[in-house]
């Protein structure tokens, strides 16, 4: 499986930003799933491995930078 074959990730608290990249990768054919918090992608995550993670830094809760460094310490480097 290629990183283009797993899920891009948008992690977002802002619902204007989040729907509209979401709206855009759907658009061009990705499967994209928008979360508006960090514990709620590394959940998911667990069960589909994202290829692609475009992260808000300021999350309520848990950090974009946590989040990050959660995702490259469970499923390292590409």
């Amino acid at each position: 499986m290629t990183a283009i074959d797993r899920p891009v990730f948008i992690v977002d608290g802002d619902a204007v930003s989040g729907a509209l990249l979401l709206d855009l990768l759907d658009d061009a054919g990705y499967q994209a799933h928008w979360f508006k918090s960090g514990e709620d992608a590394l959940a998911a995550s667990r069960t589909d491995p994202p290829g692609l993670v475009v992260l808000e830094i300021n999350l309520p809760g848990v950090s974009g930078y946590a989040v990050c460094r959660q995702l490259r310490d469970e499923f390292g480097p590409a």
